[in-house]
């Protein structure tokens, strides 16, 4: 996935966070400015290009989840949140979807997770290794199974209304 459509698509996003009356400047601004300091830090890590596309993946999700369902536009590189219905799972569960088909942000009680597209004969698959195992969301004809890392494969549905 292209960086720099990851850069346009979070300034985007934070223009429409600042639009939003309930939202304060200051704080925006200075969570723009964490955000820098992340990316500043990912140059120390072995790999760099991760590191800053996982960093601006986090924040889209996370700027996304916080607009009205209305300002979301389903045509831009990112898609969602989309609710992950897990009825054996506690908590709010989601997706939000970057470039759909490259890239899907999980984001869970516990909190989210980068998970790459990873090569299927059909339906979508993402995942990541994480330290306790392997990640992943497998999804044909509106079916999902997510795979948690303690072995568990858990059914899920979607709440589909913003998906692409």
């Amino acid at each position: 996935m292209d960086l720099q459509q990851l850069q346009v698509e979070t300034d985007r996003l934070y223009r429409l966070a600042l639009s939003d009356a309930s939202k304060k400047a200051s704080a925006l601004n200075a969570d723009r400015e964490s955000l820098g300091k992340v990316l500043q830090a990912c140059e120390a890590d072995v790999d760099v290009r991760r590191c800053v596309r996982d960093a601006y993946a986090l924040k889209i999700a996370e700027l996304r989840a916080g607009l009205p369902r209305e300002t979301r536009d389903p045509t831009k590189v990112s898609v969602g949140p989309v609710a992950l219905l897990c009825p054996s799972l506690e908590g709010a569960w989601s997706i939000t979807y970057l470039q759909p088909g490259a890239l899907a942000v999980i984001s869970t009680p516990r909190g989210s997770r980068v998970l790459d597209s990873l090569v299927r004969a059909s339906g979508e698959r993402y995942g990541a290794l994480t330290s306790e195992g392997e990640l992943s969301l497998f999804g044909k004809r509106g079916e999902y199974r997510l795979n948690l890392p303690d072995g568990r494969m858990i059914p899920c549905t979607m709440d589909e209304p913003d998906r692409p």
